[in-house]
């Protein structure tokens, strides 16, 4: 994930909101693929809670730049945790079986698209 997420920072051929789109799939992603592990980010480590904290700080600092790309540095905690909100609902929902196109005429990923949309500049 940490990897992704900096391939993503360092991408300068896409757009910002790409990056940005792109950003919020790798936690959809590992949520969708992955569900155990993606539970577990949202845990405190009872074993070597330092290393895994460094590594988390460093994909969040990575998400978190490419947030301020398209928001701008003042926005981009806010921005970051709205979007990262909205994708823990969305993985949620899908996981569930709650979030399908027969019952809201829409998909997570254009949920993310249509989020990413709202945002100025």
């Amino acid at each position: 994930m940490g990897a992704d997420l900096e391939r993503l920072r360092a991408d300068r051929q896409s757009s910002g909101r790409d990056r940005l789109y792109e950003a919020v799939l790798v936690f959809l992603t590992v949520a969708r693929e992955r569900p155990h592990l993606y539970a577990r980010m949202f845990v405190t480590p009872s074993r070597e809670p330092q290393t895994l904290i460094d590594a988390a700080s460093a994909s969040q600092d990575a998400f978190l730049s490419i947030v301020a790309d398209v928001v701008g540095q003042d926005d981009a905690l806010r921005s970051g945790a709205l979007l990262i909100t909205s994708a823990h609902g969305i993985a949620g929902m899908e996981h569930s079986g709650q979030m399908g196109e027969a019952k809201w005429g829409t998909t997570g990923n254009e949920l993310v698209h249509q989020l990413i949309a709202l945002f100025g500049r």
